[in-house]
């Protein structure tokens, strides 16, 4: 009976949605464009606020395999996330993340950034960049300002058209945090992120883009994300997108293989490949990076390094496929966050 209840209700949410096999008509052509002309930008979205708690940072810590003991961490690693230790770089991200009532939510379980026309119903995380300025710390109150910056369109008149959506996201320590953020320094910006969502047509193909020209590795090290690291970056991030927790959602309405390894917990592990592996007198000072294929849940990925300078890194990640899911690049600076 249960079977039965799971198929019905997969081919009910299939059957809301009009697989799209061709390029736009001249008609979703026009309409594309003119929502796009119609959106005022920069658009600001509500400031959102939070704290950094140990505890969620543990949790975060527990759900990482560098951190986890999955990969051997070196001697000069920092795990410590007691009252007033510095935020490593990216571990913002499970903080200062939307909220909203599961009967707001888009069909995929996601939060609504934006409703593009028909048939861009498809959403993916697809690049960001990171700016360090000023250590964020355990026990902080932070603000994070946001607002969509950009809004453009790739290859309308292609059988690949897709609405590329640019967020940026100025986060700042708040009145209460403790004492290591002065009064005097509330105000200013300690990180700043930039987030690329792109939105396409839901359709049945999948290409694989090949990523050639690539160095040899400086260092590598290699995980497998499982069904349980995906539910709890799900969880820690309040991301109940369902193509990372729906096998059957996934393969019936998303015509994927399988579920989807988050985005941004890919780009997190390239700059915890970074913290593994940087001198100690370094500290990230900008990484940037961009998803090139999709990487699945239960299967192997290997995240490699190059050091192209004695202040620049290259990452990527790859399945054993030699799949390139993820590439990155992090710049280093005098000094340890």
């Amino acid at each position: 009976m249960q079977a039965t209840l799971k198929h019905t209700r997969t081919r009910a949410v299939t059957s809301q949605v009009q697989r799209w096999s061709s390029s736009l008509s001249q008609s979703e052509t026009k309409s594309v464009e003119s929502w796009i002309a119609r959106q005022s930008l920069p658009s600001s979205q509500p400031a959102l606020y939070d704290h950094i708690s140990g505890s969620q940072l543990n949790a975060l810590g527990c759900t990482l395999p560098t951190l986890n003991g999955t990969i051997p961490p070196p001697p000069h690693r920092r795990t410590d996330f007691s009252y007033g230790s510095v935020v490593l770089p990216g571990h913002l991200l499970v903080f200062c993340n939307p909220h909203a009532p599961e009967r707001e939510l888009e069909r995929d379980a996601t939060i609504r950034i934006l409703a593009p026309p028909m048939p861009f119903v498809r959403r993916m995380w697809a690049a960001g960049k990171f700016e360090f300025k000023r250590p964020l710390h355990v026990g902080d109150n932070i603000k994070a300002e946001r607002a969509v910056s950009t809004i453009g369109a790739k290859r309308l008149d292609s059988e690949n058209p897709m609405i590329i959506v640019e967020q940026i996201i100025h986060t700042k320590t708040v009145e209460g945090s403790q004492p290591r953020s002065p009064p005097s320094m509330l105000s200013d910006v300690c990180v700043t992120e930039t987030r690329s969502h792109v939105y396409v047509p839901l359709t049945n193909e999948r290409r694989v883009r090949p990523i050639r020209d690539l160095p040899k590795p400086d260092f590598s090290f290699s995980y497998t994300p499982t069904d349980t690291t995906l539910f709890h970056f799900s969880a820690l991030t309040f991301n109940a997108h369902r193509i990372h927790l729906d096998k059957d959602y996934s393969q019936n309405v998303e015509n994927l293989p399988e579920r989807l390894v988050h985005g941004p917990m890919t780009a997190l592990i390239l700059m915890e490949a970074v913290e593994n592996n940087r001198p100690e007198h370094l500290s990230i000072d900008t990484f940037e990076y961009r998803a090139t294929n999709q990487l699945f849940v239960n299967q192997a990925i290997t995240v490699h390094g190059n050091w192209v300078s004695g202040s620049k890194i290259k990452l990527w990640a790859q399945n054993d496929d030699g799949v390139v899911g993820m590439v990155g690049e992090a710049y280093l600076k005098l000094g340890v966050a």
